[in-house]
């Protein structure tokens, strides 16, 4: 019952053309790997075994025995011969168990004792692989968010028989090459470009594993460090994030009327001598613990009456304000200070080393230090 269950599969199978290919006639033998007439076995190391499973069918309308021929050393086959009733079908193991390095290769003759008969051409390349690289450690350059680098690692079969990589795989989704597997003839390279796209801000050491057929590093570990630094400028609104820091301007950064910028606790922003100009809202919001360091860079505040300006624990080193004669509410809480309303009339210096806001406020001028 289970061989003829089987039999309507494979039916079924061939009618999607999901085999690749099915030989003989009145008897056949079909496998997903067979091309043309032959099957041919990956590259197999030498001392190890390799198998194909075979789908062996009589389409003659009673009951035969078909009968396998024409193997030997180091190809086998589990069965040398079945009993099968009409439309019935069956499973054989062809293995392939070579013994030295070398390329192999035999016909397997099969026939029903009544009608129907085939051939089926076997190869296989038995392998002593040993895979190299040029180098063990892959260092990228600083790449900024939303950019790629590229790196090069030459991979070099120094063993016998062909090479082949199953796959690549990276520790981290930021890496990636274009290959999924690979072949390398005996005594050949080939160049892997590596690609690193950078999601986060920061410093990242990941792997890369080279899965091949090398009995002795069948996983080769690859070192890969790279960092992904966040270069800003032009137009910019949204929030900047601590895993993203720090954030270098490459430009002045602007924020334009109709939206804001939010800079986190702990944000570092590396300056270079640009400026932030904030037209609108710029909520500088670190704590008293993790504070915003503003480093080489002034912050230039565009402020209109209705405008917010939230400054909480951070480190500047310059910073002009234009209220255009309207009045301008600063959230001062710089040192737990609660809310400030500041006027045209304000003043802002770097004193002692310490940032001075002062404003004029019922008759006298007010001071706080930051």
């Amino acid at each position: 019952m289970k061989t003829k269950l089987l039999f309507a599969l494979a039916l079924s199978f061939c009618s999607m053309g999901l085999f690749a290919q099915t030989v003989g006639s009145g008897v056949t033998i079909t496998n997903f790997s067979i091309s043309g007439e032959t099957l041919a076995f990956e590259p197999t190391t030498v001392g190890t075994t390799a198998s194909y499973d075979l789908l062996v069918t009589n389409l003659v309308g009673v009951t035969q025995d078909v009968t396998f021929s024409g193997v030997s050393a180091p190809f086998s086959l589990s069965e040398s011969s079945l009993t099968l009733d009409a439309q019935e079908a069956a499973v054989i193991t062809l293995y392939f168990n070579p013994a030295a390095v070398g390329q192999f290769d035999a016909e397997i003759l099969f026939a029903g004792s009544i009608f129907g008969s085939g051939a089926l051409g076997i190869e296989g390349e038995g392998t002593q692989i040993d895979i190299e690289t040029d180098i063990s450690f892959v260092q990228f350059d600083n790449t900024a968010i939303g950019s790629s680098s590229t790196e090069v690692l030459s991979i070099l079969n120094a063993g016998s028989g062909t090479m082949l990589i199953s796959s690549f795989d990276f520790s981290d989704s930021q890496f990636a090459v274009e290959e999924t597997s690979l072949t390398i003839a005996e005594g050949e390279s080939h160049d892997l470009v590596i690609t690193f796209t950078p999601i986060f801000a920061g410093g990242s050491s990941e792997t890369l594993t080279i899965n091949s057929n090398d009995p002795n590093d069948p996983a080769l570990v690859i070192d890969l460090a790279a960092t992904g630094i966040s270069e800003v400028s032009g137009e910019l609104c949204g929030t900047w994030s601590v895993v993203n820091s720090p954030y270098i301007l490459v430009d002045n950064v602007t924020v334009p009327d109709d939206c804001s910028l939010t800079i986190e606790a702990g944000v570092e922003v590396q300056g270079n001598g640009y400026d932030i100009i904030a037209n609108g809202p710029l909520q500088i919001s670190g704590d008293e613990n993790n504070r915003v360091h503003l480093i080489d860079l002034d912050v230039d505040l565009e402020v209109d009456g209705n405008e917010n300006i939230v400054f909480q624990y951070a480190s500047l080193e310059g910073l002009d304000i234009n209220t255009n004669g309207q009045p301008a509410p600063f959230e001062h809480d710089w040192n737990s200070s609660g809310v400030e309303d500041w006027t045209s009339n304000t003043s802002v210096s770097n004193s002692g080393g310490r940032l001075q806001f002062s404003y004029w406020y019922g008759g006298s001028w007010h001071d706080y230090y930051c």
